[in-house]
């Protein structure tokens, strides 16, 4: 039987991979409580995979540009932010359908 290394070794690699994963989660529940609503209901466009610094992220959600709701920092903490960024940026991007219904 072969034995599997694990990936993380050190203690440091260990807490980094834990705050990688709850950011993770965080950026979830995010995204599930204030983005989900249009962004996956196909009103307002994909915000998956692309791959935005978290500066560009806070930017949007505190101003709310077009017909975006702006959301204050007691509404969404910059922590939240934070997480929501690396939960984006960690998703792949959306697929594009075409009108007959293909991806």
């Amino acid at each position: 039987m072969t034995m599997l290394r694990p990936a993380y070794s050190t203690p440091a690699q260990i807490t980094t991979a834990m705050k990688a994963q709850a950011a993770l989660t965080g950026g979830a529940k995010v995204y599930a409580a204030h983005c989900a609503y249009c962004h996956d209901s196909g009103f307002a466009p994909s915000i998956t995979g692309r791959d935005m610094p978290a500066a560009a992220i806070a930017g949007i959600v505190r101003l709310g540009p077009g017909g975006m709701q702006a959301f204050p920092e007691s509404q969404v903490s910059d922590a939240d932010i934070t997480a929501l960024a690396t939960y984006l940026n960690g998703l792949p991007a959306a697929v594009k359908s075409t009108p007959g219904g293909e991806s």
